[in-house]
């Protein structure tokens, strides 16, 4: 791993700070964006981005506005010695301890305050000190999941980890008993009265294990977009979910990529300490997450750790196989603004909402024009861009702003064929061809 603990220091001003949290949250955005469009165009060819552009752009501001976060990068390595050689002045993001912060955000505050062009190889030892953080905090939840006995037999675990030589390394049962051995006596995972009792899970090697990796997915799928955005670093084609750890870890350099074996491999492998004391890092870390609340006399609780969950992609609303059931569905829905059945009822594909497609009785008068229903819904739902699917027509509609086109229809009969108005009164069944794509048109902005 390189060492970068010489690098220059400017001031720090709260205004440079306040600007770069700003450029952070851009940056964050853009990211979570480009991820979103890169999973979304499965039938269509990739777009050129300018993430790369812009994150270099980001940096060479940045370097007017904020030094490199020389407390932050001290927590990472355990280098207590750059943290006394910083100036008095410098002021950083110190009031937050390490192991509630978000590691997305840090490792583009990170790469934003970096003082000189950042290479792959930085990018890399940036990525490998972060992932050692995001697995800690993934041993801090998965301890606040503990009750009653199964709680003290982890934490009778972390004595036999904190016993074992320096050099030896730690599993990572181990490890998840060190952790709650150093949180035991906070309130953080303190029995509750709702959890107290029989556990419904048991915490066995390889649900430790599952988790563990399940938790660490979001940040490295989020790197792994970041490298192949800022340094064209392939991104791994993973068709079993269950090798996708090893897969992005890999190609982050992690771990070694020659391994293939997905069932005798654990996630403590990519485990790369700066020095030979991995237990002190992570002793340092929980003592100052202790040791912030009991200074601000503040409880520690659950909700204050970093949220670890992979959320869910965006996705249009789901519609049966058959479009008579559909049919029967809505058929005699009322109108949740007019009361009444509309003539020609619409369903939006992106909430559910059921609306009057062009009911008079529904149109909302704001200034000088008259603005039907499903107009006035597309500006609340969609910032003006809405796709309805006709109840009474099968045709799939888009709207922006005033202009309305005909989209299609996402049912087609036995022939696979459209029957537009229900003319023809043939069975439709739902072609999942036609809902992929107009679900990737409206993931990538590409009507």
């Amino acid at each position: 791993m390189a060492n970068y603990s010489g690098c220059p220091i400017s001031p720090l001003g709260r205004r440079g700070l306040s600007r770069v949290v700003h450029l952070d949250r851009r940056k964050q955005t853009n990211l979570e964006l480009e991820q979103v469009d890169k999973a979304a165009r499965k039938l269509s060819t990739p777009r050129k981005s300018c993430f790369g552009p812009l994150m270099r752009a980001f940096q060479f501001h940045s370097q007017t506005l904020v030094s490199p976060l020389l407390s932050v990068w001290s927590d990472l390595t355990g280098t207590d010695d750059l943290r006394q050689s910083s100036p008095s002045g410098f002021n950083t993001f110190q009031e937050c301890p390490l192991l509630l912060r978000d590691a997305p955000s840090l490792l583009i505050q990170m790469m934003l305050s970096w003082p000189v062009a950042l290479l792959q190889r930085d990018f890399k030892c940036l990525v490998q000190l972060i992932f050692n953080l995001v697995f800690t905090q993934t041993l801090v939840d998965t301890c606040c999941k503990f009750v009653g006995d199964e709680k003290l037999s982890w934490q009778d675990l972390g004595r036999k980890a904190a016993s074992q030589e320096t050099q030896c390394p730690l599993s990572a049962d181990l490890l998840l008993g060190y952790v709650c051995r150093m949180l035991s006596n906070s309130t953080l995972i303190k029995e509750d009265h709702h959890t107290s009792g029989i556990s419904q899970s048991v915490w066995s090697p390889h649900t430790v294990e599952r988790s563990l990796q399940d938790s660490c997915l979001a940040f490295l799928r989020l790197a792994c977009t970041m490298a192949f955005l800022c340094y064209n670093v392939q991104m791994p084609q993973v068709e079993n979910s269950d090798a996708e750890f090893h897969a992005l870890a890999s190609t982050l350099g992690l771990c070694d990529p020659s391994t293939t074996s997905t069932e005798s491999f654990s996630c403590v492998k990519c485990l790369q300490w700066p020095h030979s004391k991995p237990r002190k890092i992570i002793r340092q870390w929980c003592e100052g997450l202790l040791l912030c609340f009991m200074q601000r006399k503040v409880t520690l609780n659950r909700e204050l750790l970093p949220n670890l969950s992979q959320w869910p992609p965006p996705k249009l609303l789901q519609l049966p196989e058959r479009y008579d059931s559909l049919i029967q569905h809505y058929r005699k829905r009322k109108c949740t603004k007019c009361n009444s059945i509309p003539d020609d009822p619409a369903v939006c594909l992106v909430c559910g909402k059921f609306t009057c497609l062009e009911g008079s009785c529904c149109m909302d008068a704001t200034g000088e024009t008259n603005k039907y229903e499903c107009i006035q819904h597309a500006l609340n739902c969609g910032r003006g861009t809405g796709i309805f699917l006709i109840v009474l027509s099968s045709v799939i509609i888009i709207i922006r702003a005033d202009r309305v086109c005909i989209w299609g229809s996402v049912y087609l009969d036995s022939f696979g064929e459209e029957d537009r108005d229900l003319r023809r009164g043939k069975p439709l069944f739902l072609s999942r061809d036609r809902f992929d794509r107009l679900e990737e048109q409206w993931l990538t902005h590409s009507f």
